[in-house]
């Protein structure tokens, strides 16, 4: 799910874009830093656990979302 992946909309789902895998991690950490690469450091800086702490609650809080709009729509 995270190698080399980017979150280009913000919406928690990481997808490769064509010739943009070489810079792997790079995509997650702008991601992480809202594209401002004056927080590249921090995050980069903080703790691995944290990291997939905030990418696995970024996922499961997406797919939530993802579920309560279906169900609006569909109801």
């Amino acid at each position: 799910m995270f190698n080399g992946s980017v979150d280009d909309d913000g919406d928690g789902e990481f997808n490769t874009a064509q010739g943009l895998a070489r810079y792997g991690w790079l995509h997650v950490v702008e991601s992480l830093a809202e594209r401002d690469i004056t927080k590249f450091k921090a995050v980069l800086d903080s703790p691995a656990a944290e990291v997939f702490t905030h990418l696995t609650y970024m996922a499961d809080y997406t797919a939530l979302q993802k579920q309560l709009i279906r169900q609006a729509n569909n109801g």
